[in-house]
């Protein structure tokens, strides 16, 4: 099993990957040789990415030590196709490492080169997944919010294009979600978010859900106060209310996200 957070080896390790990256500059990164163990540097990636997707929901205490051998495995053997989301990945590592601001830019910096790889190395079909990461997560602890929202609607563009639904559509709730707390119209967010709610209720897509249908409630508490009847007009319960909105809310990662970029803005 990857080692949870507060591992000293993990600790130890991550370190040695901290003094690694700062040595290297962004141009020496984007210009590493690729590598020649394609196939199995890919296969591994993308388990690691996978499991990376499924510990959001488990242990989040894990993600650390998968996203650091994503990164060992592409600085150790060259670049192929996945080596943009090593990047990302490791990048909100650094970003979440709130201890120094150091930390935070060495997060950003590694982040923002992402990317710029996806050109370089024909991983176009990855774009949406980087965008989400890096704008999402990463971005905001340096970039207006105004402006990640329409990396996010390019993201999702991507995503539908390229076959990537899932990473589209957290590209979406990713857009619907900062234009909510960077002060755009609540009308507009208020009826993104309900309707995207009811597609991925048609979709049965559980995991983003909730965090969808809390913009709408909170767009529309603002709009026509708390007290205001917010349930489906044919009386459905497959939507939350108020009232079990926090149900479970540890399933939703991406509630825990929007609450820590509101507290960053406040």
């Amino acid at each position: 099993m990857p080692r949870p957070l507060g591992d000293l080896g993990l600790a130890s390790n991550i370190q040695e990957m901290k003094l690694k990256l700062q040595s290297l500059s962004d141009e020496s990164i984007l210009n590493m040789k690729e590598t020649t163990t394609q196939k199995r540097d890919i296969l591994l990636l993308n388990v690691y990415h996978d499991l990376n997707f499924l510990f959001q929901f488990v242990d989040t205490n894990r993600i650390a030590d998968t996203s650091l051998r994503m990164a060992q495995i592409t600085l150790s053997n060259g670049l192929c196709c996945m080596s943009p989301l090593a990047f990302a990945e490791i990048s909100l590592v650094f970003v979440n490492m709130r201890d120094n601001a150091e930390n935070i830019t060495l997060g950003y910096r590694v982040g923002t080169i992402a990317p710029r790889l996806l050109n370089k190395i024909d991983a176009i079909r990855y774009t949406s997944a980087v965008i989400a990461i890096v704008g999402g997560l990463i971005s905001w602890v340096a970039e207006p919010l105004q402006s990640i929202a329409e990396s996010h609607l390019l993201g999702y563009d991507y995503g539908q294009r390229n076959g990537d639904i899932v990473s589209g559509r957290l590209n979406y709730q990713f857009y619907v979600l900062i234009n909510f707390v960077s002060g755009q119209n609540l009308a507009d967010c208020r009826d993104k978010s309900r309707e995207f709610a009811h597609e991925l209720l048609r979709c049965k897509q559980q995991f983003m859900l909730r965090g969808t249908w809390t913009i709408y409630l909170q767009a529309v508490a603002f709009i026509e106060g708390i007290d205001v009847n917010a349930e489906e007009e044919d009386g459905s319960n497959k939507l939350f209310t108020w009232d079990n909105i926090t149900d479970g809310a540890h399933q939703d990662f991406l509630v825990g996200k929007y609450l820590m970029v509101v507290m960053h803005n406040l």
